[in-house]
């Protein structure tokens, strides 16, 4: 055998490539390596050169690239001895051996580092991870060791703290590798530890460095905010003359009732310290702030924040008095205005009136507050003031009266129920109540308001938010939002083509009519507004590596700004998990728990949504100025206020950037059944009980949207509503969008799939396994499918591939899943629903329907607890990829109720084998003791591939294949096709019975379909026709044997053999003997059921008896 490194190279020759192309050895361990490790073809290493090429590019790979690094490493343990010393002699030579830096290595550097999800990771650290890596590597190999400094700065330290532990992991992942191949006898910590160190330098300067550049970009949003702010001390100075004349009265009885108001309402608002210091600290702290950016003009600032107080009372007590009073409690007339009685009524409660009596004026009110420079959502203060001081009350007059917490929730609820009216009505002005609705929420803090209804609530919220904390799922959605901006961009590039080509079109033939050409002239500035949106969309713009203009920054800041109106949206568009409802801000407990552990998940959600809601405005400022004006030329001249003031405007690009995220939740109120029932699934969804069945209901709208308007020829018909009545150029450019969609799936298809792949089953080119990208396409599913469809049809002969069998059918749960974009079966208590729904359908069957009913109940509840702990699949993937112990797929169910429900509730957690299983630091799992999960189409059962792969690149690995499973897949056919039906009422036999299953299909499926007769059959639906049938001769068989041997079984106590016989008779007999059984049984037992008695050995007998009656 070769010694390490040496490939019986002569003594004093250098180790280079010049020795090693020409050594046997070397050549022979390279090319077995790369065949079975990267899944190379013999025809591809067919000269010494290329052998050598491909290894000096693996192991370049390795050490840049934590990916190839993990799939080494499990290479390594899970090879046998021959190929694991292979390894390790390739592994020495190339860390041994002269440098060889030229172009070539330049490239497989650059390619390895183009292809480890680490380099993207700088969307979140600025781009500085890499370069961390990298120069970790580099420092290692040359024996660098450099000093460590602690970085003071925010950014230095996000980098370090992604690319530290990537560096050190790659680097452990390198050195257990070692310790596999017999290269090292164990990891070498200080390796480990200089990698982290040396990240830690290189990411911490580099941090610093886009830190710097980040701090330019904020200090140029500042001078933008500074400019809109000095327009707005013009704004509230220009609204202060008007309120003083307002507090000083007239002459007329309704000028002085208006005075008398708006001292009232001064001083309600002063008056609640959580108003003024949690609701709008904007407003009390802007005379300070502006002191600071403006301290050449301080002089000029005295008392603002009274003044923007005094200007919210004046203008409150104006609206207060426009509406006209209520009626008296006989009904018959109004009451007087201005009178007593009149003025009990409070401010909320009178605007909510109004709205409901249909008597607002939003003219006037509108008027109103322009006149006094007060936006809708400082109004909102009266409101938040109004409603602290009647909670106050009722609670202090409540605990006098004994009446304690039942009268306080009933206030509660009525100041919801008026918010709730106002909102509905005059969205459209703006964002009246959101400062009420949290001062709500404070008052029933402050109170000890207790609703035991909202604490569920609550809890199910966190529960569904928990349900998205794993790193695959930021890794995915991430990835899917690049995606989208692609489509995002075609459908403005093609959308504003048609307009652009539309509008000049009708200019021409509609000059003579001057309203026709003025809109001929609209789509001609909306079509050239959305071919520049296309263009930006296109470059990236506000999504390169997490890097915002310093005109989104701004934008930013002033529409947290509540002086500007503008904080509803923004709490709107940047809330922390996005498809769990309103939480109202919730920081603590469960729900602050999960918003912590969304963190990650949250900046990659709002960096999008910023983006397109930046493009959004940009556009329409571009389209209504002709190209006069941009986002970026508007803020600068100090006028964001006239943005905020356009409510449609910012509404608009609110629904765009929630529609891009598939987050928008607005169909009430829509024509068509598609919007009523979208808002009837989101409504049950969003419910306590509904999120159990569906946790994701406004993604499952949102992407069939998605992919129903860009469905070629069908998103051109608004069906059942569903466009919303979209123009024809909007629907025209998604048309093409999806076109492009379709081909760049079909290129996918032919590019990384084979006669044995599926829709979302794509080769791995550095394995012979593959990738299951199901999860990563989401909404895109429905085109992976059709492409797929495309491919095995072969239209157009786009491809050569004579293996692929045509023709054959997809299942209605491959198109059903294709459609819901993977989240067609995502709830824990549809396994309840299927096992009630069939006792509906078939009936009760004695002593099986109740007991499936109770499994089912078992594992729902099992299934709801394990979605709390669902973010431990992370470290259950980490372990899985250190321990090879770990990586048998364990079996959670089991016969008794109890151990079934824990063992549900605890399979996010790292799982061993059997009780003879060593596990790691001691722990060998969580719960009962686990059986291996068997498969039936191979022997050993099921293992996990490369775990730790699909939380940092979102990507699921699957191994390779056997010849038999190829053939099943290029088939199409579905696993319950392959495995024999389940035994009901025993999950661990059914299990059994599968890695039974496995033995047959190696033993002798394998041999059929390798076999000249199954070979020689020319049709492939004969074919799977002919291999189905053989199968299915083999699954009943397996079955039979399964449900005879554990009858047969010896030595099992009267219980246990009592249950198997239920097992078999339950399982075995025809449901028509059972029931002639049932019958007898009843007669000879004065009504009693066989159940009822536990005579299941009686019921075997009689069956039996029946059988060889020929009955049966």
């Amino acid at each position: 055998m070769s010694e390490f490194n040496h490939y019986d190279i002569e003594e004093g020759a250098d180790l280079n490539k010049d020795s090693l192309i020409g050594n046997v050895n070397f050549i022979d361990d390279a090319s077995s390596f790369l065949i079975r490790r990267s899944g190379y073809k013999p025809d591809e290493l067919d000269t010494n050169e290329k052998v050598y090429d491909a290894y000096m590019e693996h192991f370049r790979s390795q050490n840049v690239n934590e990916v190839t690094a993990l799939k080494d490493m499990a290479y390594a343990q899970e090879a046998d001895e021959d190929a694991r010393l292979r390894m390790g002699r390739l592994m020495d030579t190339f860390d041994r051996m002269d440098s060889d830096f030229g172009w070539t290595a330049i490239g497989d550097y650059l390619e390895g580092v183009v292809t480890a999800p680490s380099t993207y990771a700088g969307i979140f650290t600025g781009g500085a991870a890499k370069a961390g890596q990298l120069a970790a590597q580099q420092g290692l190999k040359f024996g660098i060791r450099e000093a460590i400094k602690r970085g003071g700065i925010r950014s230095a330290a996000r980098a370090v703290a992604i690319e530290a532990p990537v560096a050190a992991g790659t680097v452990a992942a390198q050195e257990q590798t070692r310790v596999e191949t017999g290269l090292k006898d164990e990891i070498d910590m200080t390796q480990v530890a200089a990698s982290g160190a040396i990240a830690t330098v290189t990411g911490g300067l580099l941090g610093l460095g886009t830190g710097t550049h980040a701090a330019l970009r904020s200090a140029q949003a500042e001078e933008i905010v500074k400019a809109t702010t000095k327009e707005d001390v013009a704004i509230i100075e220009a609204g202060h003359e008007l309120t003083k004349k307002v507090f000083k009265g007239g002459k007329t009885k309704k000028e002085k009732l208006v005075a008398k108001t708006a001292e009232k309402m001064q001083k309600a608002i002063t008056a609640d310290k959580k108003s003024l210091s949690e609701t709008i600290p904007e407003e009390l702290a802007l005379g300070k702030q502006l002191k600071e950016k403006l301290a050449d003009d301080a002089d000029m600032l005295p008392g603002l924040d009274e003044q923007l107080i005094q200007n919210i009372s004046a203008a409150s007590a104006k609206i207060y008095h426009l509406i006209p009073p209520r009626y008296a409690e006989d009904g018959a007339e109004r009451l007087v205005a201005g009178s007593a009685e009149d003025l009990q009524e409070r401010f909320t409660s009178r605007v909510s009136r109004a709205v409901r009596e249909g008597i607002i004026d939003k003219d006037q009110l509108k008027s109103i507050l322009d006149d006094h420079g007060v936006t809708s959502q400082q109004l909102g203060t009266v409101m938040a003031a109004d409603g602290a001081a009647l909670i106050a009350e009722e609670v202090s007059r409540a605990g006098r009266l004994l009446r304690g917490q039942r009268t306080a929730k009933d206030i509660v609820q009525k100041l919801q129920l008026e918010l709730n009216e106002i909102d509905d009505a005059l969205l459209d002005m703006g964002d009246f109540t959101s400062k009420g609705y949290r001062r709500l929420q404070e008052s029933i803090k402050e109170h000890n308001i207790r609703d035991v209804s909202l604490g569920f609530k609550n809890l199910n919220k966190a529960r569904v938010g928990l349900m998205t904390v794993q790193a695959a799922t930021t890794v995915r959605n991430t990835t899917n939002g690049y995606m989208r901006n692609f489509v995002y961009a075609l459908d403005n590039l093609g959308t504003g083509a048609v307009n652009y080509a539309k509008g000049n079109f009708n200019k021409l033939r509609t000059i003579s009519d001057a309203k026709l050409a003025q809109d001929a002239s609209r789509d001609v500035r909306l079509g050239k507004a959305q071919l520049r949106t296309g263009i930006d969309s296109l470059l990236f713009k506000d999504l390169i590596l997490g890097m915002n203009s310093a005109t989104t920054v701004a934008l930013t800041r002033l529409m947290a700004d509540d002086k500007f109106g503008a904080t509803g949206i923004t709490r709107q568009l940047f809330r922390d998990m996005g498809d769990v409802g309103n939480i109202t801000g919730t920081e603590k407990g469960i729900i602050g728990i999960a918003r912590k552990l969304n963190h990650f998940n949250t900046l990659s959600d709002n960096m999008f949504k910023r983006a397109i809601f930046a493009r959004e405005l940009d556009k329409q400022i571009f389209a209504a100025s002709d190209g006069k004006r941009t986002l970026k030329s508007v803020l600068a001249d100090g006028d964001f206020a006239q943005i905020a003031a356009k409510t449609d405007s910012m509404a608009d690009a609110m629904e765009k950037a929630l529609d891009f995220t598939y987050q928008t939740g607005k169909f009430r109120g829509k024509d068509g059944v598609f919007n009523a029932g979208a808002d009837m699934l989101i409504k049950f969804g969003q419910s306590t009980g509904g999120s159990l069945a569906i946790p994701f209901p406004r993604y499952m709208v949102n992407q069939f949207r998605f992919m129903y308007e860009h469905a070629p020829v069908f998103g051109m018909f608004d069906l059942g509503g569903v466009l919303n009545k979209s123009s024809y150029a909007d629907r025209a450019g998604k048309q093409l969008t999806g076109l492009a969609m379709l081909g760049t799936f079909a290129a996918l298809r032919n590019t990384f799939g084979d006669e044995n792949t599926g829709p979302y089953e794509y080769l791995d080119p550095t394995t012979r396994g593959s990738f299951d990208m199901r999860a990563s396409f989401g909404p895109f599913s429905a085109y992976a499918m059709f492409a797929d469809y495309m491919y095995r049809n072969n239209f157009g002969n786009w491809h050569d591939n004579d293996r692929v069998a045509s023709d054959l059918p997809y299942s209605p749960k491959e198109f059903w899943n294709a459609v819901t974009g993977g989240q067609g079966r995502a709830g824990t208590q549809l396994d309840m629903i299927d096992a009630t729904t069939d006792v509906i359908i078939n009936g009760i069957d004695g002593g099986l329907s109740e007991d499936e009913i109770w499994q089912a109940a078992a594992r729902t509840l099992g299934n709801y607890f394990n979605t709390y702990t669902v973010g431990a699949g992370v470290l259950k993937d980490v372990v899985t990829s250190l321990d090879p112990e770990f990586r048998q797929l364990p079996s959670n169910d089991d016969v008794e109720l109890i151990p079934y429900m824990l063992k549900q509730a605890t399979k996010s957690f790292p799982q061993t084998i059997g009780d003879d299983a060593q596990g790691i630091f001691g722990y060998k799992g969580l719960g009962p003791t686990r059986d291996r999960l068997e498969s039936p189409t191979r022997v050993g059962g099921l293992r996990s591939i490369n775990a730790f792969i699909k939380q940092i690149t979102g990507l699921t690995p699957r191994g390779e294949k056997k010849p038999w499973e190829k053939e099943f897949d290029r088939l199409n056919l579905e696993y319950y096709e392959l495995s024999p039906q389940r035994i009901k009422l025993d999950a661990p036999l059914t299990n059994q019975m599968r890695g039974m299953m496995g033995l047959a299909m190696e033993r002798d499926v394998s041999r059929y379909v390798l076999g000249k007769a199954y070979n020689d059959i020319k049709s492939d639906k004969v074919k799977r026709q002919k291999l189905k049938a053989y199968i299915n001769k083999k699954r009943t068989a397996v079955r039979n044997l399964v449900l005879d041997k554990q009858r047969l079984d010896h030595g099992l106590s009267e219980e246990e053999q009592n249950r198997r016989d239920k097992v078999t008779y339950l399982n075995k007999v025809p449901k028509r003997n059972r029931v002639l059984i049932e019958e007898t049984y009843k007669y000879e037992n004065d009504g009693r059921t066989i159940a009822e008695d536990d005579a299941w050995e009686y019921a075997l007998t009689q069956a039996k008896r029946l059988k060889d009656g020929g009955i049966d």
